[in-house]
């Protein structure tokens, strides 16, 4: 796809460089040279095709080197578009259509608020955590929709800070992707932790407190299994039959559980097994499947560690880009408009140091991923979303804030 779109954009600039060489002076070469990048630059995405062969192993390697093609390519069709300013984006409708990718953006994360709900409370009907959760998600996208349209450009802003200004939007567009998606995975891994901690609870309770062996044991452990109802669900349904074999296999044991066994408040080998399957069931209820072979709490850790950072990651490059959106915004301002002023405004510093003061703790948050315990106990607790959607209310509040000021001391 990448190769084949860099070829249709090089077609397309070739159609229009055909059509006004003669009419307009000065465009052949600064089309010519978008024309070469996109041909060089599309041949060089296919040529990274072997790379994703199962010979090459898995490719993660490469992506790498897709960012930094794009990063040419950005650079070099900015920079030929700030040189020749009759191919910049004045006085297109190209503005107005990264409005719309951007509520596109946010309308799919919406969209997928449904699949959440169904997944979080398909089978175990409304609970209160579950819909705390999803409205959580629903204030996220909303706050992000005011930050974003609350200030966006009503007039040109310049032609180079409108190419810096479109730019921009390749990070804000990522990351808004990670955060509206990661919003919902969070949700969801909240919903297999609290499970898992309610089952790893219930076997110590059986195992090391009350010691329980044979069929008690057997039956302890399959009513706390129970109500998670993975039986019901797709994907999940595969991993029961293992679960219940676990469980037979510990009920079946003699004195697994005795005192002699738990003297090191260790859970047995065999119990610890059980929680894993459970753990790896959860995990697969949610539409993740572990690697085959591997186990199911190294499967998650993994998992749900990545997702940790990638959230606060994407949390952390929305604000630096909306931060950095609003700078070009704000400057334009100083050189011919609202009388020339030369210095920002009492709602313009609110506005960028709530976007810095976000980022600062999105960071801070981020670097919670060195603890794994961190992550699992902030995971396991619904405190997640509520704290983004605070921080993204703040945001909202101070812009509204600063403007209600700024505008008392003008009028």
């Amino acid at each position: 796809m990448l190769f084949m779109s860099r070829l249709l954009l090089g077609f397309q600039y070739s159609v229009a460089l055909f059509f006004i060489r003669r009419k307009v002076k000065g465009l052949s070469f600064p089309l010519g040279l978008m024309i070469t990048t996109f041909i060089l630059c599309g041949g060089a995405y296919y040529s990274m095709v072997p790379a994703f062969s199962e010979e090459s192993g898995n490719g993660l390697g490469i992506y790498y080197v897709w960012y930094i093609i794009i990063g040419i390519e950005v650079a070099i069709v900015i920079g030929t578009a700030c040189v020749w300013r009759k191919i910049s984006f004045k006085k297109t409708h190209l503005m107005e259509r990264m409005g719309l990718l951007t509520l596109i953006i946010i309308g799919e994360g919406a969209i997928g608020v449904t699949k959440t709900v169904a997944k979080l409370m398909s089978k175990s009907g409304l609970t209160f955590d579950g819909c705390f959760l999803v409205i959580c998600i629903v204030l996220i996208l909303f706050f992000l929709f005011l930050i974003y349209f609350d200030n966006t450009p009503a007039t040109h802003i310049g032609s180079i800070r409108q190419l810096a200004w479109v730019a921009l939007h390749f990070p804000l567009h990522l990351s808004l992707v990670g955060t509206v998606e990661g919003s919902q995975q969070i949700a969801l891994a909240r919903s297999v932790f609290a499970h898992f901690s309610s089952f790893q609870d219930a076997a110590v309770t059986a195992c090391l407190t009350q010691h329980l062996s044979g069929t008690a044991l057997a039956d302890a452990l399959t009513a706390a299994f129970k109500p998670f109802k993975l039986d019901q669900k797709l994907e999940s349904a595969a991993q029961v039959p293992v679960i219940m074999e676990s469980i037979a296999a510990a009920g079946n044991a003699t004195g697994v559980c005795s005192v002699a066994n738990t003297t090191n408040v260790d859970m047995p080998e065999l119990v610890r097994d059980v929680v894993g399957d459970v753990l790896g069931g959860l995990f697969e209820s949610t539409g993740v499947t572990p690697p085959a072979g591997e186990d199911a709490y190294s499967s998650a850790r993994s998992a749900y560690s990545t997702l940790y950072i990638y959230y606060w990651g994407s949390v952390f490059i929305a604000m630096v880009s909306f931060a950095a959106i609003f700078w070009i915004m704000a400057s334009s301002r100083w050189h011919g408009g609202d009388g020339g002023k030369k210095r920002l405004d009492l709602f313009e510093k609110m506005a960028l140091g709530s976007r810095a003061l976000i980022a600062v703790v999105a960071a801070g948050l981020g670097a919670g991923a060195a603890n794994h315990m961190f992550i699992y106990n902030f995971l396991k607790s619904p405190a997640i979303l509520p704290v983004v959607a605070g921080l993204l209310a703040a945001v909202v509040l101070l812009d509204r804030l600063g403007r209600w000021i700024v505008f008392r001391q003008r009028y």
